[in-house]
């Protein structure tokens, strides 16, 4: 098994469904968080 094709075929499918850990955060919302604004969920 190609582990590697599997796995990004696994994650074009979270991205091809908005799953929304798969959606980047913008450099805005990167600066705010650095600045102490979080705004950002990073797990569940």
């Amino acid at each position: 098994m190609d582990y590697l094709k599997h796995n990004r075929a696994a994650w074009n499918r979270q991205v091809e469904e908005n799953n929304r850990w798969t959606i980047p955060v913008s450099h805005e919302e990167i600066e705010d968080a650095r600045n102490c604004k979080w705004n950002v969920i990073l797990t569940p």
